[in-house]
């Protein structure tokens, strides 16, 4: 079984923590392109967040 249970991404990240998992990700030389994919900046939120997308 899963010891710790069901891992559920965050629905919003603010830009900064955005940026740093971002950040971090490329410093250990890891693939951000799935992070990109999946989160998208929406600016008409104030302040202006990342969004998970829906998996349509």
């Amino acid at each position: 079984g899963n010891k710790y249970g069901s891992v559920v991404l965050p629905i919003e990240l603010s830009t900064t923590d955005f940026n740093n998992i971002k950040n971090i990700a490329s410093d250990l030389n890891k693939d951000v392109k799935l992070l990109e994919r999946w989160y998208l900046l929406d600016d008409k939120l104030l302040p202006p967040a990342y969004k998970l997308k829906d998996p349509d």
